[in-house]
C-alpha cells in the first residue's frame, strides 16, 4: 500500500508509483482530507516518534554475520 497525502495546485496530478507496482492492476482513489485531519495525524506521528527516540550511533553493521547460520 502507498498512501501520499498533498495539496494539490493544479487540476492534473501526476502520480510516481513504486517500481514493484509495475505490471500490476493499481486502484488510484482521489478522496479530500479534511485539513484539521492532516494536522492532527502529523502531531500523532510526533508525538509518537518523540516517545520512541534511540540512537543508532553505536550500531555496527557486521556482513558476515549474515553468513553464519
Amino acid at each position: 500500500m502507498f498512501i501520499h497525502t498533498f495539496t494539490p495546485t493544479e487540476r492534473t496530478v501526476t502520480v510516481e508509483i513504486p517500481e514493484s507496482f509495475l505490471n500490476h492492476p493499481v486502484e488510484i482513489m482521489v478522496v479530500p482530507v479534511p485539513y484539521e485531519s492532516i494536522e492532527q495525524r502529523r502531531k500523532e506521528i510526533e508525538t509518537f516518534f518523540a516517545k520512541h527516540q534511540i540512537s543508532t550511533t553505536d550500531l555496527k553493521f557486521n556482513r558476515d554475520e549474515l553468513y553464519d547460520r
